[in-house]
């Protein structure tokens, strides 16, 4: 009896014909205040401060700047090709073609994928497509084929052949994972994989810690580019780069370097379909796995399943003949939740039913906030109640919603719509047939005090997280980051704010030990001549003149040798840098003893 009912909901969802909508513009903008119009053309960057115009404005500056840019031909397509989905809500659509161990000497790196990314399914491939390291620890979920959509299930693997198996932990190598299960250990070839799922880790931590790479001083604009196959990169605006003419910007190319990729790499601007700008105390809410699902069916079990940033059916999110950039897709009566941080200040949505649904469908759709709050459990008064929505006609939009966190206790946003199968508006349809529930554009906004503390935190330990070596000082105050455009990628340079710039370590050193290399050098010329003095057990040891970067390859070494005398000790070694200009910035890769050969 079930397969039945599901059967004859499946048909008369399935069997709904497209609405019909009026010739769209060749582009779309969309503001912040949420409003809609064609625009004239695509967005023109100009200038190294790339500074982008729509028409004769400035649509990023203002009191409602531009939000998204879509270039309505270039249309999502269906990629069976597989996908890497990163921490964050960036995907990159392609195929994994290897596995990097960690490298320890030199600058080192981490445990990476490579992968080959895909813009667009129909798009010819080239002789030497780029390739992509992407370090593990960003990764959420590996998808090498994918029959049907499966929900994010932490430390889980899919074979091919549909069987799940759960793991404590992972371990790539080389064409196959090594699991540790119950069990013992397992081996497992990729050609055997559907899917891999790591571990789950706060998104809100993984967020800060992103921007404490792309926008290290919390200020920067952020923008998010698409293309028709799925690819998504987040970046921002002053690790961003647009070459080509101006006056042609179908030949122009976006260089694009995210805090998960390794590489920078090259987007025709042709190839994309959208432009979405956020600030960093703005976070789309379909970057964060819900932390609790409901789902309560009357009919159409086959749409239990949340969609993210898709209508329940896999489809864009369409409702009333627009588009909207991002969100979640549910069915009938169901409940999202989502947990959020103490700095949380305020969230605003469109909601409504998907285009799917044409005249049809009534649901009544709630938003509820507060301490403790739990899918299932007692919801209390909601922040905001729709009427009953009764076809695609036009989405509610909620307004901004002030939030008001509790200190000490998990604060929890829950996106509950109700199908009202027993409390139905008269002439409508009965139970759950047609309500495909869209949340459109929901948006967090922080205290953009406690972002750019939260990012200053992150930056402060992200030199030694990645050389484990100290910065002398506090964050802020004696030093900090900042971004630098080299000619084949972004990266992240220290910039001294108190002199002499100092990195520190205890260091046990080895009986063998002969010299501290630093791996690294000046990023331009504007510090006039650097120094770097080694220091051991606080006495002066030598010096050298640091080099400047070279653009491509290997970074330059300095060789500090170590006297036999400290050989075999434990003591504190100090790297100081002395520059002959007022600028004094440093691109250090990694500080590393050596051995005599």
């Amino acid at each position: 009896m079930l397969f039945r009912t599901f059967r004859v909901a499946a048909m008369v969802v399935g069997c709904l014909p497209a609405a019909s909508h009026a010739q769209e513009p060749a582009y779309v903008a969309s503001w912040s205040d949420g409003t809609t119009m064609p625009a004239d053309g695509p967005l023109m960057w100009i200038g190294k401060e790339l500074r982008p115009e729509l028409g004769k404005t400035s649509p990023l500056v203002g009191n409602n700047p531009l939000r998204r840019l879509r270039h309505a031909a270039l249309v999502r397509q269906h990629y069976s090709g597989g996908r890497v989905e990163l921490l964050g809500g960036d995907r990159v659509t392609g195929r994994v073609i290897e596995f990097l161990t960690a490298g320890t000497d030199g600058p080192g790196r981490p445990d990476c994928l490579v992968v080959e990314p895909v813009m667009a399914p129909d798009e010819p491939l080239t002789e030497l497509p780029p390739r992509l390291r992407i370090p593990i620890t960003r990764i959420r979920r590996v998808v090498w084929e994918e029959r049907h959509p499966r929900p994010y299930r932490p430390n889980t693997l899919v074979y091919r052949d549909g069987r799940q198996i759960a793991f404590r932990s992972l371990r790539w190598l080389p064409g196959e994972v090594r699991l540790l299960v119950e069990q013992g250990t397992e081996s497992i070839a990729w050609d055997d994989i559907a899917e891999v799922h790591l571990s789950e880790r706060d998104g809100w931590e993984e967020y800060a810690d992103q921007l404490a790479i792309i926008a290290p001083d919390a200020a920067s604009k952020l923008i998010r580019i698409e293309t028709p196959s799925g690819l998504r990169v987040t970046t921002s605006l002053e690790r961003l780069r647009v070459t080509g003419d101006v006056a042609k910007p179908e030949s122009q190319l976006f260089l694009v370097h995210p805090a998960w990729s390794l590489d920078r790499f090259t987007i025709p601007h042709r190839l994309v379909s959208s432009q979405t700008f956020f600030a960093p105390h703005e976070v789309p809410l379909s970057n964060l796995e819900p932390s609790g699902y409901a789902h309560r069916a009357a009919l159409g079990e086959g749409w239990r399943q949340w969609r993210a940033d898709a209508d329940v059916q896999g489809d864009p999110l369409v409702c009333g003949e627009r588009e909207f950039a991002w969100g979640f897709g549910v069915h009938g009566s169901s409940d999202l939740q989502f947990d959020l941080p103490p700095y949380a200040r305020a969230f605003r949505t469109f909601v409504g039913l998907d285009r799917a649904a044409g005249d049809g469908g009534c649901v009544r759709a709630r938003i509820y906030f507060g301490a403790n709050l739990e899918v299932g459990g007692p919801l209390g008064r909601p922040l905001f109640e729709t009427p009953p929505i009764i076809g695609s006609a036009k989405p509610i939009d909620s307004g901004r919603l002030e939030l008001r966190p509790a200190g000490g206790r998990i604060n929890r946003l829950i996106l509950s719509s109700d199908a009202l199968a027993f409390d139905h508006p008269p002439q409508t349809d009965p139970l759950d047939v047609r309500d495909v529930v869209d949340w459109c554009e929901p948006l967090v906004e922080l205290d953009p005090a406690a972002v750019k503390a939260a990012v200053l935190k992150h930056a402060a330990s992200l030199f030694v997280r990645e050389t484990r070596w100290n910065v002398q000082g506090t964050y802020g105050e004696a030093w900090r980051f900042q971004t630098h455009a080299y000619a084949d990628r972004s990266g992240l340079v220290i910039e001294a704010l108190r002199r002499p710039l100092t990195v520190w370590r205890n260091v046990a050193l080895p009986p063998d030990a002969a010299t501290l290399v630093v791996y690294g050098g000046v990023p331009d010329d504007r510090g006039g001549t650097v120094k770097a003095k080694l220091l051991i057990g606080g006495q002066a040891q030598g010096e050298g003149v640091v080099a400047t970067m070279t653009e491509r390859g290997r970074p330059p070494e300095l060789r500090l040798p170590i006297p036999p005398t400290f050989r075999g000790r434990e003591l504190r070694c100090d790297v100081v840098f002395q520059g002959t200009t007022e600028v004094l910035r440093v691109d250090v890769r990694a500080l590393r003893i050596v051995a005599a050969n």
